[in-house]
């Protein structure tokens, strides 16, 4: 395990993770929102009167829909965080192995078990379990940049 500079085709990519992440969360709660102001507006418009209290149980169920928004944000200030730093772990090994689970597959490293990556399922048939393996993970939010048998990015397939 070796802690290097980031490149700055390594910034990019984490810079397109975040915007990518960042719109679909941001189209998603504005979506939501769209949603929980529609009722008001149709009752104004057919002349019924709101219930009291329907404003603050509107804003209270739109403040819990703003939850999964916080969580992907979270995860791309962690990324934010990465590329400011500019700091990343650089891992060789010829001793892995591939865990699957109901959810996902992971990468687990034989010579230090804390060392375990979530990769995807597309990945899996592109490795040769027979040959050493380089992975390359942002230090702060864990996210694979380079994985790879030889010089060649297998995330960039």
């Amino acid at each position: 395990m070796q802690e290097t500079e980031m490149t700055v085709a390594d910034k990019k990519s984490l810079r397109q993770s975040i915007k990518n992440s960042l719109i679909i969360g941001l189209l998603f709660c504005i979506a939501l929102a769209f949603i929980v102001g529609i009722i008001p507006a149709v009752m104004f418009f057919i002349g019924r009167q709101l219930t009291d209290g329907f404003v603050n149980r509107g804003l209270f169920i739109l403040g819990l829909l703003f939850i999964p928004y916080l969580a992907v944000s979270w995860k791309s200030l962690l990324k934010f965080i990465d590329i400011r730093r500019g700091k990343k772990i650089s891992i060789e090994t010829s001793q892995y192995e591939i865990q699957k689970t109901k959810r996902s597959v992971y990468i687990r490293t034989n010579d230090n078990p804390k060392h375990r990556f979530e990769i995807w399922d597309e990945l899996v048939p592109l490795l040769n379990l027979t040959r050493p393996i380089k992975i390359e993970v942002a230090k702060i939010s864990k996210t694979i940049i380079f994985i790879s048998n030889d010089n060649h990015n297998l995330l960039d397939k």
